[in-house]
């Protein structure tokens, strides 16, 4: 899974994206969603 395909907002893509994140951890990928 990717940041993107998370549904986040461009602003925040941006963000992780200027941080060098590539994925989200598995924790990310089964909370941010239920945000």
């Amino acid at each position: 899974m990717t940041f993107p395909e998370l549904g986040l907002r461009d602003e925040l893509l941006q963000a992780i994206t200027e941080m060098g994140f590539v994925a989200p951890m598995p924790i990310q990928e089964q909370t941010i969603p239920a945000l």
